[in-house]
């Protein structure tokens, strides 16, 4: 009867406090940052490709770089959430992803742009599944489908803002080289809020230990993971996606001044 009494508040209509839209307002504001250290590439590798003589095989060598390192680091570099925290590793990925768009917005050589990019593709991976680590802990599961829907409007906006931002800059003085190096510089005061702003999960300890209770699972690792149902499926239906998700953005032209490709 007690845990009867338990659920019937948790389904009771709660006013979202402070702290929850604090937590909200943030992560949605990084994931858009992240968008901007994201797309520079998709945006601008055609003008990338005139101006340091790389064929199409050397770009499509980029792009996949950057999305092996995506899919494997989403599979062995998501677990760091788990043993540093959200906030930590939010701000290593801020860090580390701008870090690398300033070192390729002064690359002019080939191996130098694929290395870059191929490692941000690592650091990139991280975001979603830190996001998700951040924002879990202070919703309850009545209201997380309203609030992850709203906030999973963070991709378009911040894909739509950083082609459109990416786009502009290629096509301004700055050169597609700017529209690497403006993204970076702006990384790091994000990653600075995140690192003052950011609060940690209400109650983590007794949270975990509740929820690992009522499952009857302990906090393992990835084969854990699997073991939860149906994610098999949506991960295989995922990864037939993200290519797409990925790659497929406007590229901006800088001879003809156009852009190619449709939003994502």
């Amino acid at each position: 009867m007690k845990s009867l009494d338990i659920s019937s508040k948790e389904d009771k209509p709660q006013n979202i406090s402070k702290s929850q839209k604090r937590v909200f307002a943030l992560t949605y504001l990084t994931y858009i940052m992240v968008y901007f250290l994201r797309k520079p590439w998709s945006t601008c590798k055609l003008a990338i490709g005139e101006d340091l003589n790389l064929d199409l095989k050397s770009l499509g060598a980029v792009d996949t770089g950057f999305l092996v390192a995506y899919a494997l680091g989403q599979i062995f570099l998501s677990p760091l959430g788990d043993l540093y925290g959200p906030r930590c590793m939010i701000t290593v990925v801020l860090m580390g992803s701008g870090f690398l768009c300033a070192v390729l917005s002064a690359a002019s050589d080939f191996n130098i742009v694929a290395l870059t990019w191929t490692l941000n593709g690592a650091f990139q991976a991280l975001a979603f599944p830190l996001m998700m680590k951040a924002l879990s802990p202070w919703f309850p599961s009545h209201i997380r489908g309203k609030v992850f829907g709203l906030w999973t409007t963070s991709q378009g906006i911040g894909g739509v803002l950083a082609v459109s931002f990416g786009g502009y800059v290629a096509d301004s003085s700055l050169t597609w080289r700017g529209a690497f190096a403006l993204p970076a510089m702006a990384s790091v005061f994000v990653a600075i809020l995140v690192t003052w702003a950011m609060l940690d999960a209400p109650s983590k300890q007794t949270k975990s230990h509740h929820v690992n209770k009522l499952s009857g699972t302990s906090s393992g690792g990835f084969q854990d993971a699997l073991k939860v149902p149906y994610l098999t499926n949506l991960g295989v239906a995922y990864v037939c996606f993200l290519p797409l998700s990925l790659t497929h953005s406007p590229t901006y032209n800088k001879r003809t001044h156009t852009h190619t490709g449709t939003f994502v």
